[in-house]
């Protein structure tokens, strides 16, 4: 057929056609609010304690349950501790009895010399398969949605238990857990607990190919700043400030969720973390309390955490005493409060509007609540999860990405 006669063809066929455009909503692109809980609240008495059935589920689109100790070796395999395993059971069958379908993500822990059994695990191809063995039974057993491996130091080495070949050796073992998972239940999911430090791009991940294996990566953007620098800050502000410089100045909540995706993880698969606690430290002069003035390390030790941290319930109760003076990060987007020698920041609603503004820019996956149990969970100071629901009604607000499909009829 000549061009005219295409053309022609073509011609009838969009007079005598009608195209219609049909939206599809891809399954799982709907932003997701996880709520991270962590076990040992259930075993706390008084104002502290918490349970899977104080968990506001209306809120969370998945529960993350924080977390199972790295399996014990023991004669060629890997076991999951039965007493650890049973207190899963009961917190899986509580929160699905109150919500049939609500997801549950259990975590391994790589944290408590979890990094140096991750290590080893992922070096031997023996462990590596009995690791991927022990997760495989596991998920059999209960009934659980999801995995989170919690490898927060691969290729650190020393205090860390991290190994050079860690980087190398952290894609094939995710590619082995997914397809383990996989075979019990296709729709089982596999995250990534990921640190948002520059030098962890280089030493610690290959970001591409983690992201390949796994379905999401939630990321460690809650507490960015340590006690080590005894310097007076906030633990996640949100953009570099003017007074830092070199790889302190790209550890932020913004570049660090920027450099995953420079790095190749799609925006679609990130969870930004989102801290409900106060951290606070001693100031080394009380005289002395801007940005960047000296600190002599943590400070006071509160009725919940170890000293220096502070649930959000704690800190919304602190602020109401006198004799505080309040300050504002007008860089880094967040609040803080000083008294005495005593300094204190924290996330409020403002402060996390803009971490949800950046989901919403960014196109990100959702958000972690790190964790559930910090909220002002009995109403201490007015509104119940004052700070959960914020983020859980401003996420419902963000429209999912909607491709279309092209019908004619």
């Amino acid at each position: 057929m000549s061009f005219r006669g295409d053309y022609r063809a073509i011609f009838a066929l969009c007079v005598f056609s009608e195209i219609v455009l049909l939206p599809i909503l891809s399954a799982g692109l709907e932003k997701k609010v996880v709520c991270r809980y962590v076990v040992s609240s259930t075993t706390k008495k008084g104002p502290g304690k918490f349970g899977p059935e104080d968990i506001p589920l209306d809120l969370c689109t998945h529960v993350l349950y924080r977390a199972l100790p790295f399996p014990v070796w023991r004669k060629g395999s890997f076991y999951v501790d039965e007493g650890e395993k049973e207190d899963l059971l009961n917190f899986t069958n509580i929160v699905k009895q109150r919500s049939p379908g609500k997801s549950i993500i259990v975590t391994i822990d790589g944290v408590v010399d979890g990094g140096e059994k991750f290590s080893i695990a992922a070096d031997d191809p023996v462990r590596r398969k009995a690791f991927v063995l022990a997760m495989i039974s596991l998920f059999r057993e209960l009934q659980l949605d999801g995995l989170e491996v919690d490898w927060e130091w691969p290729g650190l080495q020393g205090t860390y238990g991290g190994a050079f070949d860690d980087r190398q050796n952290l894609p094939p073992l995710l590619l082995d857990l997914k397809n383990g998972l996989k075979s019990v239940r296709p729709e089982i999911e596999l995250w990534f607990f990921g640190a948002v430090y520059p030098a962890f791009f280089r030493s610690s991940y290959r970001v591409a190919e983690i992201c390949r294996h796994v379905d999401y990566v939630t990321l460690f953007t809650f507490e960015m700043r340590d006690y080590s620098d005894k310097l007076i800050d906030v633990p996640s502000p949100m953009h570099n400030r003017s007074f830092e410089s070199g790889t302190r100045a790209r550890t932020n909540v913004e570049d660090g969720a920027q450099g995953w995706i420079d790095n190749g993880c799609p925006p679609k698969k990130l969870i930004l973390g989102i801290g409900l606690f106060g951290r606070s430290l001693q100031l080394a002069d009380p005289n002395k309390h801007a940005l960047a003035d000296r600190a002599l390390g943590p400070g006071m030790k509160g009725q919940f955490m170890n000293a220096g941290y502070h649930p959000y319930h704690e800190v919304c109760s602190l602020l109401r005493q006198p004799g505080w003076a309040f300050g504002y990060d007008r860089e880094g987007l967040m609040p803080y409060a000083y008294r005495g020698d005593q300094w204190l920041s924290y996330e409020d609603v403002y402060s996390i509007q803009y971490k949800v503004d950046l989901i919403e820019s960014l196109r990100l996956a959702g958000a972690l609540v790190q964790c559930i149990h910090f909220d002002d969970y009995r109403g201490v100071c007015g509104t119940r999860f004052i700070l959960t629901n914020y983020i859980a009604a401003r996420i419902k607000q963000i429209q999912p990405l909607i491709s279309f499909a092209i019908q004619w009829t």
